[in-house]
């Protein structure tokens, strides 16, 4: 008499824990070489213990955290350091993100980062945090140009829901701080960034907190010749002297590129651990790059 094969016994398929591309983990992204002003660092820390300390956090604090500034200020950045040097996890979310094809993309984008958000703060027990990078370029702006669709009104009445009912939680409950970063939030609803939602800080570094960052950032020890170059190009952003900074290794680079290729090993082995900037030869660059109109690759025939 032929018996049946013993039947196999699959162990369960277990689904992968949410995730999102966008997640920093606290101390990962402390970048030592940059200083973020004591300012900004306070709003983001205050907006964050508003909603985790629970003596705070019983007076419904305002959920979004509107951080504004001109363009190349290292607004995001500035956020991201201080959450990753304060132990707070960070979910950089791109305001892109939350446009899609069907009408109700950018909820189902924010419920996916909650589950997300949900899990891995179950699993690492720490802090988290949210940021909405250049949310003023989100379906949620009212631009000139663009159509403000029945998506877009989904997308700002939920964003109202969360910051009324503490929606998107840690896995302890704690509702995530949402800080926002963008260059003019003008075109938003007024509605959504009213006060007990929202508040609102202006990212433009003072003359003496930029020359601070700018030396940090060139690693440079002379303030003398580092606020005079700030100085000549007062109306720069930041990013403009993180440009000059790598304009300024370039000639050495192209030595390196010259001898060996692009042979990633050698190229990292002859690079010296601490490159010296001479901060006179700043100056060249960036006379020459202040001159240099931006092309516009749009109407550009």
């Amino acid at each position: 008499m032929n018996r049946p094969p013993p039947l196999i016994t699959l162990p369960p398929v277990r689904p992968p824990e949410p995730t999102h591309p966008g997640y920093q983990t606290a101390g990962t992204h402390d970048r030592p070489e940059m200083r973020v002003s004591d300012r900004i660092s306070l709003s983001v820390l205050r907006h964050a213990a508003h909603h985790y300390v629970p003596r705070l956090a019983v007076d419904r604090p305002s959920r979004f955290l509107v951080v504004q500034g001109n363009p190349g200020e290292g607004k995001t950045e500035s956020v991201r350091v201080i959450g990753s040097r304060a132990g707070i996890d960070c979910i950089v979310i791109s305001g892109a993100e939350l446009a899609g094809e069907t009408e109700n993309a950018g909820v189902a984008a924010l419920e996916h980062i909650g589950r997300a958000a949900h899990a891995i703060s179950a699993r690492e027990k720490r802090p988290m945090m949210f940021v909405l990078d250049d949310f003023d370029l989100s379906s949620v702006a009212r631009l000139d140009r663009t159509e403000y669709t029945v998506s877009s009104q989904l997308l700002c009445g939920y964003l109202q829901f969360i910051a009324d009912t503490g929606a998107l939680r840690t896995a302890a409950g704690v509702p995530i701080p949402i800080v926002m970063t963008g260059n003019d939030f003008t075109p938003l609803r007024a509605s959504l960034l009213r006060p007990g939602r929202a508040t609102h800080f202006e990212h433009q570094p003072t003359f003496d907190e930029k020359c601070e960052i700018v030396g940090a950032l060139l690693q440079c020890t002379d303030t003398r010749a580092v606020r005079g170059l700030v100085k000549a190009y007062r109306e720069q952003p930041i990013a403009f002297f993180a440009q000059l900074k790598a304009a300024a290794h370039d000639a050495q680079l192209d030595q390196l590129i010259g001898r060996h290729g692009f042979d990633v090993a050698r190229i990292e082995a002859a690079l010296p651990s601490t490159a010296s900037i001479d901060v006179t030869h700043l100056h060249t660059l960036a006379a020459r790059a202040a001159v240099n109109r931006p092309l516009n690759f749009i109407t550009r025939r």
